[in-house]
């Protein structure tokens, strides 16, 4: 057939015409969401130019030109826009979702079961003798699919990831991703920058139960969280010993102005020591500094009494009183006898790594 008969025309325009408005439309069709209306402009913009080249191959020569440019011009847009609907329908078909292979599970499960190695690498990366939970592994399926405005398929591999919460140490979840190199499988941390730059570290009631067995323990400011080198002060009692009574003896003591509307928790000082330890870098994360034996805050807070002319001190009880004291400290209600008043607050308050027992000035 001569390149210049009307057939060869024909065909080659036809088949510029159905080829190139296919090629776009399934470079536009993918995941569009709010974009289809930009990828149908685009379409009915690209057809009208395809339709003119195609206009140009049928034929050469005004006015025999201006049938099949007309021709051209319709024929191209409305095929365009046929396809892109189509594709439209046809796009969320080619995605496809991919199990996660048995040797990613195998070496994540692996990973995540070896729990002494897990601790080691939390405490390198905070740089703090953290206490890491029970670690849970989580798997993402991947998939195939088509992105908008490219012309292959986009692949997302399965992923695994292995991660964990703190009993002690950063109140956030620390995630590793599992990865294999040329070594084998290993676990990837991330935001490492961020844990080791602020490594806050928290106590959860499991960690403390295991820490102090059968004590409980109170921390001086409730739950705040701690960084490497700070001080903290802890009352450790008898389990058992807390109850919402008085422990004075004798008649009860009328309370002090305010007395009646702190949430007040019973505590024996017979069964009861402070101790200030200090957020280590070693080993141990609570490292003793110094420890208060309940003779000694007895003698203490009586001595604060005596200095202050309030009498003898004859009973003490520890009192939970939120806003009332400044941190870090904790409160207590005396009994006194012989002395102007019947009860008195009194404060034992952390100075860096002593404690200093005080009447509270209420």
């Amino acid at each position: 057939m001569p390149l210049a008969s009307p057939g060869w025309r024909i065909t080659a325009a036809v088949t510029w015409i159905v080829a190139a408005n296919a090629i776009v439309v399934w470079w536009l069709t993918g995941d569009l969401e709010l974009a289809w209306l930009l990828a149908l402009i685009i379409v009915l913009v690209a057809s009208v130019v395809i339709g003119m080249i195609g206009a140009v191959l049928l034929a050469a020569r005004p006015p025999a030109a201006l049938v099949p440019v007309l021709g051209s011009l319709v024929l191209s847009p409305t095929l365009g826009v046929l396809l892109f609907v189509a594709a439209i329908r046809v796009a969320p078909h080619l995605t496809r979702s991919l199990d996660p292979p048995p040797a990613l599970r195998a070496a994540a499960d692996s990973l995540a079961a070896d729990r002494d190695a897990l601790q080691a690498e939390a405490r390198r990366i905070t740089g703090v003798a953290v206490e890491i939970d029970h670690p849970n592994v989580v798997y993402t399926h991947g998939r195939v699919f088509k992105k908008g405005f490219r012309l292959g398929l986009t692949r997302i591999e399965p992923t695994a990831t292995v991660s964990f919460t703190f009993t002690a140490g950063p109140g956030r979840r620390m995630i590793f991703d599992v990865i294999r190199d040329d070594d084998g499988w290993r676990l990837r941390p991330r935001d490492a920058e961020r844990f080791a730059a602020h490594p806050g570290i928290t106590f959860t009631r499991a960690y403390l139960e295991q820490r102090f067995p059968g004590l409980e323990a109170t921390f001086d400011a409730g739950w705040p969280t701690y960084y490497r080198g700070d001080t903290v002060l802890a009352i450790l009692q008898r389990a058992g010993t807390r109850d919402d009574s008085s422990v004075a003896k004798g008649p009860a003591p009328r309370q002090h102005r305010g007395a009646a509307t702190a949430r007040a928790t019973a505590a024996d000082t017979d069964s009861m020591e402070f101790v200030v330890f200090r957020i280590g870098e070693g080993e141990e994360l609570l490292e003793e500094v110094r420890r208060y034996s309940s003779d000694e805050i007895t003698r203490r807070f009586s001595r604060a009494a005596a200095t202050a002319g309030l009498g003898r001190l004859r009973s003490l009880r520890f009192v939970r009183m939120p806003n009332r004291l400044q941190d870090p400290s904790f409160g207590f209600l005396g009994e006194l006898e012989g002395g102007p008043r019947r009860t008195a607050w009194f404060a034992a308050i952390r100075k860096g790594e002593e404690v200093e027992f005080s009447v509270a000035a209420m």
